[in-house]
């Protein structure tokens, strides 16, 4: 019971922690890139690492974006927080991708696009072409999504809600919000059926092989997030313009 007693009063603390907004990386896959730019997906699911002990599952709260861990093998105070962030701060988006030289060419009268750079410039280049595979599905050669810098992300989101759960429990509309495409084959199905299904390959699709499939049923967090306009005209995005990103 001591145990317990100690969850109880020290998880609510998390919600208590204050700070300035923040930014992270987040990858995706040129498929959801293309949910998230259609605006039909507005979640992801993301392994919890390391993944924690059956007794500790009592900490986890829908409202909480950190879980106490270890607290009965190492120390009391030890906390895993979502890597991404926390509600309010934001994900930049990496995706596949290439950057172009761009130059004037007498002959066009105009500026041309060239060749991707060797290096990936360290600033975003006076003039340039960025290519991204979720516009260009034939086009390239493109560079792996963990390459990207922030430079030259396109989509940047804000993180509404976190939560944690097991995998298998996403429900239809969760698939849905992940940027499942009711399609003729879900149909088929039936809409819970079809809709967990059509998740249920895409996420072994990705993360399978790393050892946490459907299967597995892993914990995850649930990350909710709204795409911010490249427009919008708040502090923060003023200040990143300003900077170049």
């Amino acid at each position: 019971m001591q145990v317990f007693d100690y969850l109880e009063r020290c998880v609510p603390q998390v919600r208590k922690e204050g700070g300035k907004m923040k930014e992270s990386p987040i990858l995706f896959s040129t498929q959801m890139i293309r949910a998230i730019l259609e605006e039909r997906k507005t979640k992801t699911r993301r392994i919890i690492k390391p993944q924690f002990n059956r007794v500790l599952q009592f900490a986890i709260k829908n409202d909480h974006y950190s879980i106490l861990t270890n607290l009965l093998f190492r120390y009391a105070d030890d906390w895993i927080k979502c890597p991404y962030g926390k509600p309010g701060d934001r994900l930049w988006v990496r995706e596949t991708w290439n950057v172009y030289d761009v130059s004037y060419d007498d002959y066009i009268g105009g500026n041309e696009i060239g060749y991707p750079y060797k290096i990936i410039p360290k600033q975003k280049p006076e003039k340039c072409s960025l290519s991204y595979a979720a516009d260009n599905r034939d086009e390239g050669p493109f560079r792996p999504s963990i390459h990207m810098p922030r430079w030259a992300s396109r989509i940047t989101l804000e993180i509404i809600n976190i939560h944690t759960e097991k995998l298998q429990d996403i429900t239809p509309e969760d698939c849905q919000a992940e940027g499942i495409i009711y399609d003729l084959e879900a149909w088929h199905m039936g809409f819970t059926k079809g809709m967990r299904t059509a998740f249920l390959k895409l996420w072994n699709s990705l993360n399978e092989d790393r050892g946490f499939g459907w299967d597995v049923n892993p914990f995850v967090w649930v990350i909710e997030f709204k795409k911010l306009l490249p427009d919008c005209e708040c502090e923060s995005c003023k200040e990143c313009r300003a900077k170049g990103y």
